[in-house]
């Protein structure tokens, strides 16, 4: 006859049924079924929390394509209003300029043109002999290249006897933006186009500082007549140096006039009636298009500075050499 079976019981629950009912949970300690609820909840928690966040994200990712349908350019213009590393939120911060070409813009207007200090050779001494601009924006000499900017005093102050070099003067009169037009005189067979570059970097050098907060703005070598009384003087040479001149501009950042191109003609010499008989030297016309082209290819980098006004500066006296000028 067989015996029943006996039962052995493991912390309360009978080893012989195979599925946990209510008066089994009731055997089971008090600590350890309360160790059980809270890891249900905690599971429960974990559980609920995943499903929303992927509710919220996959409801945003939703919104975001409506609003990109409705306006593409607004994802570009949010990305930019983040700002960049450390930039503030909701504030676009302003690009640095790359350097190079200036492209035309908006006429800045003769404000521009009266903030703007001229420095450079015998074509910038004839913007003040033709009227086109007053004696205060024009730093300049006959005859003069790019090595004489550091050493040669050639601007005069008025009730002083002492004559300051271009870098000098600059510091003294703190201008709002220069345009460094020089190479004329250096096109005639002194220099490679490897030395120039050499003394036309020392001299941009200098007068970034003795002003660095001024915007200096490297402009083209102006061109030549085919027919012309300086044969020395040859447009190759002038295009290599303007070359070299604007790939130092994008190199260095900085903004590069190439006014040469509204006075250069079809054979890729200068236009015979914008220049004087020597053909080396511009008339006046020459230089109204110059300066409307300086206009209408501003450069504006920081437009928060308050400079002090040329017309305001210390008063300026011709150089002993610019007598026939008075």
């Amino acid at each position: 006859m067989l015996r029943p079976c006996a039962v052995k019981r493991v912390d309360g629950l009978r080893e012989s049924e195979g599925r946990f009912t209510w008066r089994d949970w009731s055997r089971v300690p008090e600590h350890q079924r309360r160790a059980c609820v809270v890891l249900i909840v905690c599971v429960l928690f974990f559980i609920v929390s995943s499903v929303g966040v992927v509710l919220v994200l996959i409801l945003d990712a939703r919104a975001a394509d409506v609003r990109a349908a409705l306006d593409p350019t607004r994802g570009a213009s949010d990305s930019l209003l983040q700002g960049g590393s450390g930039g503030i939120q909701g504030v676009r911060e302003p690009e640095p300029f790359a350097g190079g070409i200036l492209a035309q813009g908006t006429d800045a207007g003769q404000e521009y043109l009266d903030e703007t200090l001229f420095i450079g050779d015998s074509n910038m001494v004839r913007m003040y002999a033709y009227g086109l601009v007053p004696l205060e924006n024009v730093m300049a000499m006959e005859g003069m290249g790019v090595e004489s900017v550091v050493d040669l005093p050639c601007v005069y102050y008025a009730g002083e006897s002492k004559a300051y070099t271009i870098p000098q003067a600059v510091a003294k009169t703190k201008p709002r933006r220069i345009v460094m037009t020089f190479g004329t005189n250096d096109a005639g067979g002194a220099y490679t186009t490897e030395t120039f570059m050499e003394v036309y970097q020392g001299a941009v050098r200098a007068i970034q500082k003795a002003c660095p907060d001024c915007d200096l703005i490297l402009n083209s070598i102006p061109p030549v007549c085919k027919q012309r009384s300086y044969p020395d003087t040859d447009m190759d040479t002038i295009n290599e140096f303007n070359a070299a001149i604007l790939a130092l501009a994008k190199e260095w950042h900085m903004p590069y006039l190439d006014t040469a191109e509204a006075l250069t003609g079809t054979d890729g010499y200068a236009k015979p009636e914008y220049w004087v008989e020597d053909g080396l030297h511009m008339n006046k016309d020459a230089l109204e298009v110059l300066l409307n082209y300086v206009r209408t290819h501003p450069y504006c980098a920081d437009e928060d500075r308050d400079p002090t006004p040329l017309s305001d500066t210390p008063e300026r006296r011709l150089p002993p050499g610019w007598q026939g000028y008075s």
